[in-house]
């Protein structure tokens, strides 16, 4: 049984092809031409390993937050490869996707941004027992409201800031007595390969929905694509 992940919320869309036991096949894509680029790298990759959707039995979305028009591109090839195969449609927060550690009893922070000072953050905790859990979820406000979260942990357990954004804070005085790990790199953007994992270390995450109800998450237009919309509408 084939599943297949992918995330269009980051400048680098991403793929992946894996069953329960290896990832079979998994692909990049950098380009503004979403719509057509993306596209063709998945057909690249189901020819290359001899792959057919109909061995597509479960896909798994990133609905992220993210890039206002890549996320809605991303679920909408996901719903339609789910209503043609029958496949199990999956959502998943693109948060997740771009963490890479996932060590139990620690905090999560990751950050993607959504203008060049602001960015969307989820704040998680790995408990003992491995279970993941939501704390609290930003789609405005930037380094600030982090800085407060991180302000307000009690405990000392470690605290993760992961994604594409983590660059923000690289120049900010944080906490002195919380153990922050800064994982500052591009490498943690968003990433569908991460999703084999994640389906194995926390099943609770993991819940179907009907693909006519799939929705983006909350996905806010950068400037140029408002643009963009607002000359759409003019034109009608």
């Amino acid at each position: 049984m084939l599943t297949l992940a992918l995330d269009t919320s980051s400048p680098e869309s991403s793929l992946a092809v894996f069953d329960d036991t290896s990832i079979i096949a998994s692909a990049k894509h950098h380009s503004h031409k979403l719509q057509t680029g993306f596209f063709k790298v998945m057909d690249d990759v189901f020819h290359e390993h001899q792959l057919s959707p109909r061995e597509i039995k479960k896909v798994i979305m990133g609905i992220g937050p993210g890039s206002f028009t890549g996320v809605r591109v991303g679920v909408s090839l996901a719903k339609t490869l789910s209503q043609l195969t029958n496949a199990i449609l999956i959502p998943i927060r693109s948060y997740y996707l771009a963490m890479d550690c996932f060590e139990p009893n620690a905090y999560y922070i990751p950050a993607i941004p959504s203008t060049r000072t602001e960015c969307y953050a989820a704040l998680f905790k790995i408990a003992v027992d491995g279970k993941i859990h939501t704390i609290n979820e930003v789609d405005d406000g930037g380094p600030i409201r982090i800085i407060y979260w991180l302000n307000h942990i009690d405990d000392k357990l470690p605290i993760h800031i992961y994604g594409e954004a983590s660059w923000m804070f690289s120049d900010i005085d944080f906490p002195t007595d919380k153990k922050i790990i800064l994982h500052a790199s591009l490498e943690t953007m968003p990433d569908a390969i991460r999703a084999f994992n994640l389906l194995k270390l926390f099943p609770e995450i993991i819940v179907p929905i009907d693909p006519l109800i799939a929705r983006p998450l909350y996905v806010r237009p950068s400037p140029a694509e408002l643009q963009r919309i607002e000359g759409q509408r003019g034109d009608k």
